[in-house]
């Protein structure tokens, strides 16, 4: 085995402010002080790492010399003070807006679809990808609502028979429609406090 020295390339500023939050975490659930295997700012190392390079549960064990148990649980830790932070969706719209920005790029599925191609003939005899969006419905009823309701539009495929979802022909959907089924998308995988505040209007 060769030990070598590694250097973590995220600011030394957010390494200290995770480890804050970390400090403020324990505080609140008691945490008796040197009780822990990692000071926060370790904890917060490790966490960042995950985050910056994915390095594995089993590398974060051995390199900070805990157990791969701890490292999954003070892992999650820092997921959580940081999930704990970050505004939800409409929140983080209306700052952007407020901030004058003309669109934001959102990453990671906040809404239940799948972007999906298929092959077909333009007008000008050429072979293009038409696509469309596989999108979730809250079971299985709604979904079979949603294709009576927009036989142009919304379809289904054998891949997707006893599945929760609808496809969307994106050139075919009026915008009302779309926005519809966008929304019960979202509603289909929110948390219920997101879906509570966002019917409450």
């Amino acid at each position: 085995m060769i030990a070598y020295t590694a250097t973590l390339d995220v600011p030394g500023e957010l390494a200290r402010f995770l480890a804050k939050l970390l400090l403020t975490e324990r505080r609140r659930r008691g945490t008796s002080r040197g009780s822990r295997a990692l000071t926060c700012f370790w904890q917060a190392v490790l966490g960042l790492r995950w985050f910056r390079d994915r390095t594995s549960a089993d590398a974060l064990a051995r390199d900070h010399g805990i157990s791969r148990t701890t490292a999954y649980r003070y892992l999650g830790e820092v997921i959580a003070v940081l999930a704990a932070r970050a505004p939800d969706l409409r929140d983080a719209l209306e700052r952007a807006s407020k901030d004058g920005f003309s669109h934001v790029i959102l990453d990671g599925k906040i809404i239940a679809c799948d972007r999906c191609k298929e092959p077909a003939i333009s007008v000008k005899g050429e072979v293009i990808d038409l696509w469309y969006s596989g999108n979730r419905t809250a079971d299985l009823a709604d979904k079979e609502a949603a294709l009576a309701a927009h036989p142009d539009s919304f379809f289904t495929i054998p891949h997707f028979e006893g599945y929760r979802a609808v496809l969307i022909r994106l050139p075919q959907v009026t915008g009302a429609a779309l926005r519809e089924a966008i929304t019960d998308g979202w509603l289909a995988c929110a948390s219920p406090r997101l879906a509570r505040d966002f019917l409450a209007g």
